[in-house]
């Protein structure tokens, strides 16, 4: 799932607390459907953009807002914890979120470079900057609303192991503790983090421990969520989600041995310095090392990369820690630094906010703001009927997922559909088929093209896409080209939207009538009499 479809798929997963429960979240696929997020990312955005009186479209640029702050401000809490210099702290931190690729292991030059090429290059050929680089610091909502969480549970683990008083130990049992309500691979990698930490630092193992043990009572709720979402979901959906399955050849993809390397040399060198503040900070880059590789060690795909997006930001803030403390005690600091670091600082600054808008404004980017604009105009304005709510649209994506974010619809098929937890392969292979049929799809082997996407996008493990998956797709799809009433009549469906252009297909004519001719999309409704 692209990143910039992935901010749609959030927003439909928002959009079921802002119009129909404001306390938790649910399925956008099924009423009331199961999902494994947590509800602290969409739920409190959600009230703030109620209470506003905004649309739900605006809680996109609430989360942006609040992970940009919270991303920034906390990092440079933490790197000022660490270094103890305000001035260091905020230039590195201006460093972290300027750089688009430094945190995955390549040098700062290539950013010069890119810039360089940006500017001599640029739009007459394209750069390469994949894969998504902005992933480390900036991916919403994951990591960019995780990071200030875990950051500030990293200063109230310091603090309280620096006082070892009982209101800071509580501080820092409370913010484990949040992490439970946060995201499910950042409170296991701080868990994980932390039994690390209270083998290597003896002095302050108490700590540690009690850090635990008031965090898992605080999540305690939260983790008997989990295990009930767990009993009543699909086992056909956790399947094709592949949780706790075994990992494809294609998901071993060997040991990260710059990573291992980084974690033995930083070892000896905070044993050898006495930095043992940086202990926990140390902990969580191996945990997330050890446990992003987790599938070579035990055959299990638990989608580990989720710890790899957590551990790129620890691993470098632990790098410039022992940079700059390399720099402030080896380097003779003349004059020139004084104007010569600020302006490269500041070129680096600015190029990364040049490189970062050539990310997101070509391809998809201007084409998802394009649609946006489509459907703005042609269903959010005065004197246009709203459509039911909680009704099933089905047609053109690029209409249903935003009419599930505008309208509280629940798209046929779409980007939720491959993530629901609570649809069986049967339900999941003929909404699908469904959805193409009510397109227009009545080529056979066109289908067979639009069900192998599927099939990659769903099957989260799959190692390739073999005749023996695609033949039950295949299967329905006939059924439903055969009599595609009984499944539009068992699948509810009332709405379909297909564009301008689009030649009506013939099921029209039985039952259906025009609501919106356009500007962009026709939007039909199938008649009260035949539900």
């Amino acid at each position: 799932m692209l990143p910039q479809l992935e901010i749609e798929y959030y927003l439909q997963i928002a959009a079921q607390a802002y119009y129909n429960h404001p306390s938790y979240i649910s399925d956008p696929s099924v009423p009331d459907g199961i999902t494994f997020y947590s509800w602290l990312i969409f739920v409190p955005p959600v009230w703030i953009a109620r209470a506003l009186g905004l649309s739900l479209f605006s809680v996109g640029p609430i989360w942006m807002l609040l992970g940009s702050i919270g991303t920034s401000a906390e990092l440079y809490f933490v790197l000022w914890r660490f270094l103890g210099r305000p001035w260091m702290a905020s230039g590195l931190s201006i460093f972290c979120l300027s750089s688009l690729f430094f945190g995955a292991s390549s040098p700062p030059s290539y950013q010069f470079n890119a810039i360089a090429g940006g500017l001599f290059h640029h739009p007459r050929v394209n750069l390469d900057l994949s894969p998504f680089p902005i992933w480390e610091w900036r991916r919403v909502v994951n990591p960019a609303l995780d990071l200030p969480f875990l950051f500030v549970q990293i200063l109230a683990v310091s603090i309280a192991r620096e006082r070892q008083r009982g209101v800071d130990v509580w501080i820092s049992g409370l913010a484990f503790g949040l992490l439970f309500y946060v995201y499910f691979y950042i409170w296991t990698l701080a868990a994980a983090a932390l039994c690390l930490a209270t083998l290597l630092d003896y002095t302050r193992r108490k700590i540690y421990g009690q850090t635990l043990l008031i965090g898992f009572a605080i999540g305690l709720p939260e983790l008997a969520h989990l295990l009930r979402l767990r009993a009543t979901a699909s086992s056909e959906a956790l399947t094709r989600f592949a949780a706790l399955s075994a990992a494809a050849p294609s998901h071993l993809w060997g040991l990260p041995w710059f990573s291992l390397i980084a974690i033995a040399l930083l070892a000896v060198w905070i044993s050898t310095t006495k930095r043992l503040e940086l202990t926990y900070l140390w902990s969580l880059f191996a945990a997330a090392t050890l446990l992003g590789c987790s599938p070579v060690f035990t055959g299990v795909f638990l989608h580990a990369y989720h710890w790899t997006w957590l551990r790129l930001p620890i691993r470098m803030i632990l790098a410039l820690i022992v940079i700059a403390t390399f720099a402030e005690r080896g380097i003779r600091w003349r004059p020139v630094f004084s104007w010569a670091m600020p302006a490269l600082l500041a070129i680096y600054f600015i190029g990364g906010l040049y490189l970062t808008a050539l990310l997101v404004t070509p391809g998809a980017g201007i084409a998802q703001l394009e649609n946006y604009r489509k459907y703005r105009l042609q269903r959010l304005v005065l004197g246009v009927n709203p459509l039911e709510p909680n009704s099933v649209i089905a047609g053109d994506d690029r209409f249903t997922q935003l009419a599930t974010i505008g309208e509280n619809q629940r798209a046929l098929s779409g980007l939720a559909l491959n993530a629901s937890m609570a649809l069986d392969n049967n339900s999941w292979r003929s909404r699908f088929a469904l959805n193409a049929v009510l397109s227009g799809a009545t080529d056979h082997s066109e289908f067979e093209k639009k069900a192998t996407v599927e099939l990659q996008n769903g099957l989260y493990n799959a190692s390739k896409i073999t005749p023996e998956l695609l033949s039950p797709f295949m299967r329905n799809y006939d059924e439903i080209v055969h009599d595609p009433n009984r499944f539009i009549t068992e699948f509810a469906v009332r709405y379909v939207a297909l564009p301008l252009d689009h030649p009506p297909p013939g099921y029209l004519r039985n039952g259906w009538t025009l609501l919106q001719s356009g500007p962009y999309w026709q939007i039909w409704q199938r008649k009260a009499s035949v539900y």
